[in-house]
């Protein structure tokens, strides 16, 4: 499942979903505010109160211009035991490939990055040099993982579409590597994925006996024949030909609403209802815990009390947990989403 978040632009096709007054959410006093009579407060109680306009959620399948992508890269990642991540924007790609490195928690493990680096994904690549820190620091927390970093485009069009780069265990040789990385190309939608994997299998790199995983960051479908010499049948046959399965974890970036050209009735809507969820402390200063009476795959949307999105994260369970030490004081949003197009939206306050 996926859901995507919309611009102001769409909202004149379709109203937002407005927010209405939680009755039901415990006010409680903080430590240092018994009374909870001060000048914050009576601001908060103002907010709860009020209609707050989030942007509408959808159904993933009406982004068709990567369907296709969607369909294919999940089977691939499902036939080698790994797993794909659907995001809407490239703001999260650094939090997918961080959530995906702590998934795969494997120490002494060979681990490709192969990324899509033609100008479609400009504005990913970019937000994944920002985040490379991170990246590194969650690499880091397993032992002896080495890595090593891969670029695709379309070999139909540019000679240079493929390049791959063995840093062992030298991740600020990865990082200055990764920082120089500019995108060219891109002629049509789909580009070589398959061909690439394939490449990238051939490599002297691969040494564990424990794990070996790629994580592809792309936007856009593989190619197929006659265009690519390889079909996803070679690319899962190659990954299972060995003693170690070869995991694939696709992260697909997917276009916004508006980037795609459907007709605004074939939008689906989800529908607002409550939800056996439970949200506490509220206020809180530090973490929100949620807790499920059933145990599912949800997602997590986190707005401030002007509409803009905090977050968003996928995770299958009972319970969640989100820290919001780094958020300032404030009323917030959680809209939570099931897979059965359902999602409730609950209020709380943060107070530090």
């Amino acid at each position: 499942m996926m859901v995507a978040c919309k611009s102001d632009s769409d909202k004149q096709e379709q109203q937002p979903q407005t927010v209405s007054p939680a009755a039901d959410i415990p006010r409680e006093a903080s430590a240092h505010d018994t009374t909870y009579t001060d000048t914050f407060a009576i601001k908060m109680d103002s907010l709860m109160g009020a209609d707050i306009a989030l942007p509408p959620v959808y159904y993933k399948d009406i982004f068709s211009a990567n369907d296709e992508a969607n369909e294919k890269f999940g089977i691939l990642s499902k036939a080698t035991h790994g797993k794909m991540k659907v995001i809407v924007n490239s703001n999260m790609v650094t939090d997918a490939i961080v959530n995906t490195i702590d998934s795969i928690n494997t120490d002494y493990s060979d681990l490709v990055f192969l990324i899509d680096k033609t100008y479609s994904m400009k504005d990913d690549i970019e937000n994944v040099k920002a985040g490379l820190n991170k990246i590194l620091a969650a690499i880091s927390r397993h032992k002896k993982v080495r890595l090593a970093i891969a670029l695709y485009g379309d070999k139909n069009e540019d000679s240079s579409w493929f390049a791959f780069k063995d840093f062992e265990r030298n991740y600020e040789a990865a990082k200055a590597y990764l920082d120089s990385v500019q995108v060219d190309g891109g002629g049509d939608i789909p580009e070589s994925a398959y061909d690439a994997a394939i490449k990238c299998y051939e490599q002297k790199f691969w040494r564990s006996s424990k794990h070996r995983s790629i994580i592809l960051v792309g936007d856009a479908p593989p190619l197929e024949r006659p265009l690519s010499d390889y079909t996803m049948n070679d690319v899962i046959a190659r990954a299972k030909d060995g003693s170690v399965m070869m995991n694939f974890y696709p992260i697909l970036v997917i276009p916004a609403v508006d980037e795609v050209r459907i007709p605004p009735t074939e939008i689906a809507r989800y529908r607002e209802t409550k939800l056996d969820v439970t949200l506490s402390p509220n206020p809180t200063s530090d973490y929100i815990h949620v807790s499920f009476e059933n145990s599912d795959r949800y997602v997590m949307e986190l707005y401030d009390c002007s509409g803009k999105q905090q977050c968003s994260e996928s995770f299958y369970g009972l319970f969640w947990h989100k820290s919001v030490q780094n958020l300032p004081d404030g009323m917030y949003i959680l809209r939570v989403i099931n897979p059965n197009k359902e999602f409730e939206s609950i209020r709380f306050i943060i107070h530090h």
